[in-house]
């Protein structure tokens, strides 16, 4: 067995991927997520600060570390919304290089939309079968947007709805107001009215704002990736979960079972903004996906398109 990994530098968390192949299949062996922060203050200046950079940094050296402790040599390392829009992203990239990490790719929006859609066609594949899909992916700086069927891409968008720059402009402190939520949804829903897609079959979603809400909905505690993919979110689902995160202070949403303590101040974002996608795109249920842009990445530098896919135990 071959091993690979990628590590994801996002706005929000810092994720790594681990997987062992071979030509009969990938398996995905080990995944991790840290939530760093990284484009705290962004909005406010433009600039990714030295605190963010620094922790940052901290725990992509210690994945590292740890990946290679498992004898995994091959590692590669992308950075999406926050790196591709602060003006002082090359000192972050400074810093990899004195660390003496792999090298960093920093990937503008149609590739990490790209890269997402290979990933869900290589571990969705029999869900997807002939249908036409939309996929999506909510990050803390932006969402992606891929519409498709089956290999064929029709359309590719990035959408400047985050989880972390939408908390940090509407929906700060223990427990936002109606107004605070409105303000938001507005928005919302004037960054979605860029978006003129036909119709899908079947809407899925990616990233770590979809799989907390899928972890949320099940209760899972501790997150299991094999029982979150391939689950379904109805238009109900959401709606609920909006009505129970609104209910709590923020104190109280980090008690809930299934949502990451580190999560619950932007999950309120990410609820919001994924109610207002399935509403712009006329959706009554979202299928989650686990796999995403880690997994895109590793099929995509590693040539794997068309094998297998499954979640095993360490």
């Amino acid at each position: 067995m071959l091993k690979a990994a990628t590590i994801d530098i996002g706005s929000n968390s810092v994720k790594y991927l681990y997987i062992e192949y071979d030509a009969q299949g990938i398996y995905a062996r080990d995944e991790r997520v840290e939530i760093t922060r990284l484009s705290e203050g962004l909005d406010q200046n433009g600039v990714l600060s030295s605190t963010a950079m620094q922790r940052t940094q901290r725990r992509v050296t210690q994945m590292v570390r740890d990946l290679k402790s498992k004898h995994v040599h091959r590692i590669f390392l992308v950075g999406t919304m926050a790196l591709r829009t602060a003006t002082n992203a090359s000192e972050f990239l400074t810093q990899l290089r004195a660390a003496r990490l792999p090298a960093l790719s920093i990937l503008d929006g149609e590739e990490e939309a790209r890269l997402g859609q290979v990933a869900v066609m290589g571990a969705l594949q029999k869900q997807l079968d002939n249908r036409r899909y939309c996929i999506f992916d909510t990050g803390g700086g932006s969402t992606e947007f891929i519409v498709g069927k089956q290999q064929n891409v029709d359309e590719r968008m990035s959408v400047a709805l985050g989880v972390v720059s939408f908390t940090e402009k509407y929906l700060r402190g223990e427990q936002p107001n109606r107004s605070a939520v409105l303000a938001c949804e507005r928005e919302i829903e004037e960054q979605l009215s860029a978006l003129h897609f036909q119709k899908s079959d079947v809407l899925v979603g990616v990233g770590g704002t979809v799989t907390t809400l899928a972890a949320t909905r099940l209760g899972l505690d501790p997150y299991n990736p094999a029982k979150i993919h391939g689950t379904t979110l109805t238009r109900s689902d959401i709606q609920n979960l909006r009505e129970q995160f609104l209910a709590l202070p923020l104190r109280d949403r980090k008690a809930i079972p299934g949502l990451h303590p580190d999560r619950a101040d932007v999950i309120i974002a990410g609820v919001l903004i994924v109610q207002g996608i399935m509403k712009k795109l006329g959706s009554t249920e979202l299928l989650v996906s686990d796999a995403g842009l880690r997994l895109g990445v590793l099929i995509d530098r590693l040539g794997l398109v068309g094998r297998a896919f499954r979640y095993v135990d360490e």
